[in-house]
């Protein structure tokens, strides 16, 4: 399933369902900026961002564009954390 497809499939789940909204939010900026902002925690550190229906031509395409990021940056820092695990990646980094 390449990139497309998968974004498809999980555009077309109902947006009650918890999943697909995972850490995406819709909220207004200004008076005529509205955004979806994903916000999660990984490991202590905030990962934030927003995306405007302005800069992207639309909600759904700006909606689109906040899963991608989303999923793209969940799936890089579960990489980091594997990484840690098996010890290719500095101590430093990771200290509490």
């Amino acid at each position: 399933m390449d990139e497309y497809s998968a974004h498809a499939a999980i555009l077309s789940i109902p947006k009650s369902y918890p999943q697909r909204m995972y850490g995406i939010a819709r909220t207004k900026r200004a008076l005529n900026a509205w955004c979806w902002r994903v916000n999660f925690r990984r490991r202590n550190k905030l990962y934030a961002k927003q995306f405007f229906d302005l800069k992207h031509g639309g909600s759904k395409p700006a909606l689109e564009a906040a899963i991608a990021w989303r999923d793209r940056t969940l799936a890089l820092v579960a990489a980091l954390v594997e990484a840690r695990i098996e010890g290719r990646y500095p101590d430093a980094e990771w200290r509490r």
